[in-house]
């Protein structure tokens, strides 16, 4: 009796789990986020589940038929053709073909606004082998679709004005080399007659008229230093990179020597490492250090003790080389713009120049995948800080 019983124990425990069985597969088929639809061998569906009822709109299990893509609203991702029947990932299925990540867009009266799937269909077989369905899965891709349309909008936006600004920087660039062409000759000829006229009629001119010419020839000496740094912008914009390996302290120590072979009665004290090898181009990175040591040079000419310091140190993994002086410094509430064309910290009574040079370096720092920026105290000195792309050399 008791084998009786439990053998019936066993049997009502099997049915219960074939039950839980079931309960568990419509419980997962209800809440599946993707659509899910299949269909037997004779085209009548079996699955359905509420997101493919939510894509579709339907509320009961619909009628497969030839007629599905035009009653379904079931387009090609251009949205307005739709779907041949043959190329529904359901009629593959049925044919014993696959589909993966077939993309369509779906517009009806549950979704007016379309929205955007990826299907994929599978055949559906017995033990045996043979056909007996097919199943698909709906995934809604609508949001990621509008995602890449509007990385594809802002990339080509981004594209056309980088071509804008490339075609902007390029004839700036021609027209500063046209303009400084054709200024020089002028110029020259009005600093020529200001020197014959100081020359052959200084005796006849009283004190008044000579501070005039002089002024005058002073004036076209700047305009002409205006007018080279503006050629050294444009040509910078134009020269070819070609990177190599270069010792940074000894551009920096041939630059330190011309400086005081030129100002012979200045005594600064000069730091650099013994070695400083990096990968740059050696022609724009001897133009960088000229006007940034320059620059120190320029700005420490009424510090006692002055000091000019030339480094490198590591931040966050990159290599940061630095020019540092304890000269006149500046308000770093200006320093945004002091690396634009014509932009000065300091008067040209104090510190006389044309306001170029920074300007320069950056375009150096920007043609060899770098950066520069600048850190200062007013009356305590300042430091510019560089990266280069090619980075420490072994």
């Amino acid at each position: 009796m008791s084998r009786i019983n439990r053998r019936m124990g066993d049997a009502r425990f099997g049915l219960d789990a074939a039950l839980s069985r079931a309960d568990l597969l419509e419980s997962i088929l209800d809440n599946t986020g993707e659509g899910l639809v299949a269909v037997d061998a004779a085209g009548r569906f079996t699955v359905f589940n509420p997101a493919a009822r939510t894509i579709f709109g339907e509320g009961r299990l619909p009628e497969y038929s030839k007629n599905w893509p035009q009653n379904s609203g079931v387009y090609y991702p251009d949205q307005r053709t739709l779907v041949k029947f043959e190329d529904l990932p359901m009629a593959r299925a049925l044919r014993g073909e696959s589909t993966d990540g077939a993309e369509f867009f779906i517009k009806n009266a549950a979704q007016p606004q379309g929205l955007s799937v990826s299907v994929t269909g599978r055949p559906l077989l017995d033990g045996a082998g043979r056909r007996i369905g097919g199943v698909v899965v709906l995934t809604d891709i609508t949001k990621i679709k509008r995602a890449q349309e509007r990385i594809e909008a802002l990339n080509l936006e981004l594209r056309r004005r980088s071509a804008d600004l490339a075609q902007t920087n390029k004839d700036l660039e021609a027209f500063s080399y046209s303009v400084a062409h054709d200024l020089r000759a002028p110029l020259r000829a009005v600093v020529e007659f200001d020197k014959h006229l100081i020359k052959a009629y200084c005796d006849r001119l009283d004190e008044q008229g000579k501070d005039y010419l002089n002024r005058m020839l002073s004036g076209c000496r700047r305009m002409e230093q205006v007018i080279d740094d503006l050629l050294v912008l444009a040509n910078v914009a134009r020269k070819e990179v070609r990177a190599g390996r270069i010792d940074l302290s000894a551009v920096a120590a041939s630059v330190i020597k011309r400086l005081r072979e030129a100002d012979p009665g200045r005594k600064v004290e000069f730091l650099s490492p013994p070695r400083l090898p990096v990968v740059a181009d050696p022609g724009l990175l001897r133009m960088a250090l000229e006007n940034l040591i320059g620059n120190a040079w320029k700005f420490t000419g009424r510090t006692e003790n002055a000091r000019i310091e030339l480094g490198v140190e590591l931040r966050a993994n990159e290599a940061v080389y630095f020019v540092k002086d304890n000269g006149a410094g500046f308000d770093m509430r200006r320093a945004d713009k002091m690396f634009d064309a014509f932009q000065r910290l300091h008067s040209q009574a104090e510190f006389p120049g044309t306001g170029i040079g920074l300007a320069i370096v950056r375009r150096i720092m920007d043609r060899q995948g770098g950066r520069i920026w600048a850190e200062a105290t007013e009356g305590k000195g300042a430091a510019f800080y560089f990266t280069l792309g090619g980075g420490l050399a072994s």
